[in-house]
């Protein structure tokens, strides 16, 4: 049980992240490519209260034969930080 229910909060984090990207590559014109988000770092933080900081990596064009590598770090809730 306690399996699946960690398996349940990694996908709604990678959804929420997938949501946090959308939207960064509207704010600056460009497309989210492959349409997705790749887990690339996972650590604890105790500012405040112990939770997981989650790090994505994912691919964004702003002409559309381009390629770009960008970053977003997020807790269970928000962004924390985002970069190109």
């Amino acid at each position: 049980m306690a399996i699946g229910l960690r398996w349940h909060d990694a996908l709604r984090a990678r959804e929420l992240a997938i949501g946090h990207a959308l939207r960064l590559c509207a704010e600056h014109r460009a497309q989210l490519l492959d349409e997705s988000v790749a887990l690339h770092r996972l650590r604890a933080s105790w500012r405040g209260r112990p939770h997981l900081l989650r790090s994505y990596r994912f691919d964004l064009s702003y002409a559309g034969n381009d390629r770009h590598r960008a970053s977003l770090t997020t807790d269970e809730r928000s962004l924390h930080e985002a970069g190109g």
